[in-house]
């Protein structure tokens, strides 16, 4: 059996040690924060889930059991279906304006229209990974954005290997549609 990279962390949670709780946090924080705020493009609100997720990781230290899953990766479900949870509540779903990528003022740096451009990419690729269905995101995001393994995100996602590959060509495919859609760069078509 693997040891878990975060073993002795859990068990010092466990016992109560507080500052376990910040090293687990700046250990793995990153990582869900990114795939939170990927889930629903809402920076405050990817900031609780990460919170909420990190207090169910200190409740969960007690109970548990090494070698069902590593930890980091029973943190990414919770934090995945913690907004799945969220989306799914959601009465009216919440439409990109697309100005927040914009400057107020030009930008006379060399590198400005290449930024400018970036956002254009990052806004054409949130856009349409919001459009696709739920699941597919949630593949796409663990999968490319996250660099986990398919059988990580299979893990996450609590399904076998061959449905996240099913769901990721599934992903894909929803992707080039919703970006066929977009006037952007060639380079995010091919995905």
């Amino acid at each position: 059996m693997k040891q878990d990279p975060d073993q002795t962390l859990i068990e010092a949670l466990a016992r109560g040690e507080q500052q376990a709780a910040g090293e687990l946090l700046a250990r793995h924080g990153d990582r869900l924060m990114a795939v939170a705020f990927r889930l629903l493009s809402d920076r405050q609100l990817a900031e609780d889930m990460v919170q909420e997720t990190l207090i169910k990781a200190i409740k969960q230290a007690p109970t548990w059991q090494q070698g069902k899953a590593l930890f980091s990766t029973w943190m990414h479900r919770v934090i995945v279906n913690g907004c799945y949870d969220h989306l799914r509540k959601k009465a009216t779903k919440t439409e990109i304006s697309g100005l927040e990528h914009f400057p107020d003022e030009a930008d006379e740096r060399p590198d400005a229209l290449a930024k400018l451009a970036d956002n254009d990419v990052s806004a054409a690729m949130s856009a349409a990974l919001d459009n696709i269905p739920p699941r597919q995101k949630q593949a796409i995001i663990l999968f490319y954005y996250e660099d986990l393994s398919g059988a990580e995100t299979a893990e996450v996602l609590n399904l076998t290997v061959e449905a996240v590959e099913s769901l990721l060509v599934r992903g894909r495919k929803s992707l080039r549609q919703q970006l066929a859609k977009n006037p952007v760069r060639q380079e995010v078509l091919e995905i």
